[in-house]
């Protein structure tokens, strides 16, 4: 008799472990399913993600290569649907409703090359913060290093070519952390030899002409109100300056991102076009 109950006890506690091990194993395959579920989520989230940013990535080339960027064809260039919505000035625009597109033209921003634009670069270190030695010391040392012949008493160890990577500035500069960000968005260490303000981004407005002017005239540009000779007229600028331009260059920063569900797709690079080339855009970075 008391076998028989042994017997039976035992025998309940196998089937209690059978059950919950069964349980968890139920448990542990939902979970699994959901989990991969999820993964297959995602994934497929960042595919389509990735195929909005090369969509408009094409169509934006494209439109590069065969739209007008003059001034003189805008109205036939707004009836193209990037045409009509684009500017060169790294304002965020949007081909689709989940598509961000900065466009900004190289000419727009200060290069530190040669020191060509020491007029411009002078007061954007100002507005960075540093103090009239320090910008003074700052531009000494960038034109020794990019000067093409080594000078008389200059240390070894200088390029004595352009800088190949913006970064580089770390070394060269006394800028914080802070400072260095701010400069990405108005300085460049790519080659240009004018200066377009009329495609100087928001930020830089303000560096070059002050808060209430720079307002002014990024309202008017934004709202498409202002030309090239109205803004050269509003913000006084001598038109006979030989460092300026009001051209739209041939050179590009492009900055895209496009998101689909949770995924974030992002691309950012420099090209040339040459739109009457055999080779039309050529990859800079």
């Amino acid at each position: 008799m008391v076998n028989n109950k042994n017997h039976s006890g035992v025998a309940l506690i196998q089937v209690l472990l059978l059950t919950t091990l069964l349980m968890m194993m139920a448990l542990h395959f939902a979970l699994s399913s959901r989990q991969q579920v999820q993964v297959a989520t995602l994934l497929d989230d960042k595919l389509q993600a990735e195929l909005k940013l090369r969509s408009v990535e094409s169509e934006l080339l494209f439109a590069l290569l065969t739209l007008s960027k003059s001034e003189g064809f805008a109205a036939q260039t707004r009836q193209h649907p990037i045409g009509n919505i684009w500017n060169f000035y790294n304002t965020p625009f949007y081909p689709q409703p989940d598509v961000m597109v900065r466009l900004q033209d190289m000419n727009g921003l200060v290069s530190l090359y040669a020191m060509r634009q020491r007029e411009f670069l002078a007061p954007v270190l100002a507005a960075l913060g540093l103090d009239d030695s320090t910008q003074k010391q700052a531009l000494q040392t960038l034109q020794q290093w990019q000067s093409q012949r080594p000078q008389f008493g200059q240390p070894d160890g200088q390029r004595h070519n352009f800088l190949p990577h913006f970064s580089e500035i770390r070394s060269l500069l006394p800028l914080t952390e802070q400072q260095y960000q701010q400069a990405t968005q108005v300085l460049t260490n790519f080659p240009t030899f004018q200066f377009n303000p009329h495609h100087a981004p928001d930020e830089l407005l303000v560096m070059l002409y002050g808060q209430k002017m720079a307002q002014q005239l990024a309202t008017a540009r934004n709202e498409r109100r202002i030309s090239a000779n109205s803004f050269i007229q509003l913000a006084r600028i001598d038109e006979e300056d030989e460092s300026l331009t009001f051209s739209t260059g041939a050179t590009f920063r492009v900055t895209l991102q496009a998101s689909h569900g949770e995924a974030v797709a992002k691309k950012s690079f420099i090209c040339y076009i040459r739109d009457q080339s055999r080779t039309p855009i050529i990859w800079i970075q």
